[in-house]
């Protein structure tokens, strides 16, 4: 099993207050509010990016929620039958094969003088 998000960018914009606190438990572990307010990010990873904008929502006046857009989380489950490494090692081997099909098709479509067409 596979799946992927965007990479969370959380920025601390200011002080937490009690609405805030939701926050603690919707990304256990991802972040910490201290007595003062002041909020401290201990993994963002922790948490995906989907909850991340839940606690933006809960907590606007201290978080501010974007995502990384040259970065992703990428999760891959295995169950057991074969290492998490080389099942996504043959998936990329497998990808490689068919775009390497496909601009040999390409190729010799336009080898052949095909016609181009535009589909709306």
């Amino acid at each position: 099993m596979a799946s992927y998000y965007y990479y969370p960018k959380v920025s601390i914009v200011g002080k937490a207050d009690d609405k805030c606190r939701v926050c603690l438990e919707v990304c256990n572990g991802a972040l910490e509010i201290r007595d003062d307010g002041s909020i401290v990010i201990n993994d963002v990873l922790k948490c995906t990016f989907n909850k991340w904008k839940t606690c933006e929502q809960v907590c606007p006046p201290a978080l501010k929620v974007d995502w990384d857009e040259n970065k992703y989380v990428f999760w891959v489950e295995s169950f057991g039958n074969m290492p998490v490494e080389d099942m996504v090692r043959e998936s990329f081997r497998i990808l490689k094969g068919k775009f390497q099909e496909f601009v040999s098709e390409m190729e010799l479509e336009l080898s052949r003088g095909g016609q181009h067409r535009v589909v709306n």
